[in-house]
């Protein structure tokens, strides 16, 4: 099936793994294979969570962007792992805005939690809603979030909402891009919501913030 790659600007992804149109990578096929590991190659199943999710799992300031075909192997529901991908051609990601991204850490963090942090979802909703989107309420929400999925999701938010010269505007869109897309990631890790959330759906209700 199709999937999506990102590697660094020259095309390297780690252990020194170069990918380019027509390459194949190959590994051995084995039981229970774990993703963040060296069992698999890893991709993604849409443009959009590509977009969304790689400030949690790669550091690639500029990234090319492979379309590639592989079987998957394991999933969490944001990436995928595959024993062997051909590189088949190229794609564009997604043009995503801050609030955007923060929108689907909230999100999934929210899925995550069913209402049990009950000051979380109180903030979260309005923060989704435009209602108040402060750097004051995003902090308290951080401070006193019960678990580091809120916590993270928080964070981002207030990193978002906190006064930035041009200097570091960058560096403070990075870090807010970043937090949200670890809470996404953790929320796609834990055992309580393994294969129970919609990622893809999540991802494309952000596209309405």
């Amino acid at each position: 099936m199709q999937l999506y790659k990102l590697t660094d600007s020259e095309g390297y992804t780690k252990n020194n793994t170069h990918w380019s149109v027509g390459t194949t990578h190959s590994l051995e096929v084995k039981l229970n294979p774990q993703l963040c590991s060296r069992d698999v190659l890893h991709a993604y199943t849409s443009p959009l969570l590509a977009a969304l999710m790689y400030p949690a799992h790669i550091d690639f300031k500029n990234t090319l962007c492979f379309t590639v075909d592989g079987e998957i192997a394991v999933t969490d529901g944001t990436k995928v792992g595959c024993f062997s991908l051909t590189v088949t051609g190229t794609f564009v990601l997604p043009e995503l805005s801050l609030t955007q991204r923060i929108a689907f850490g909230i999100l999934c963090t929210l899925e995550l939690l069913s209402g049990k942090d009950k000051k979380f979802t109180q903030w979260a909703e309005k923060w989704l809603s435009n209602e108040d989107r402060s750097i004051v309420a995003a902090t308290f929400a951080y401070v006193y979030a019960a678990d580091h999925n809120a916590a993270d999701a928080a964070y981002a938010a207030a990193y978002s909402a906190s006064p930035a010269t041009s200097a570091s505007a960058d560096a403070t869109t990075a870090n807010a891009a970043h937090a949200a897309a670890n809470a996404a990631h953790a929320a796609a890790s834990s055992d309580t919501a393994k294969n129970k959330i919609d990622f893809q759906k999540l991802a494309e209700k952000v596209l309405e913030y």
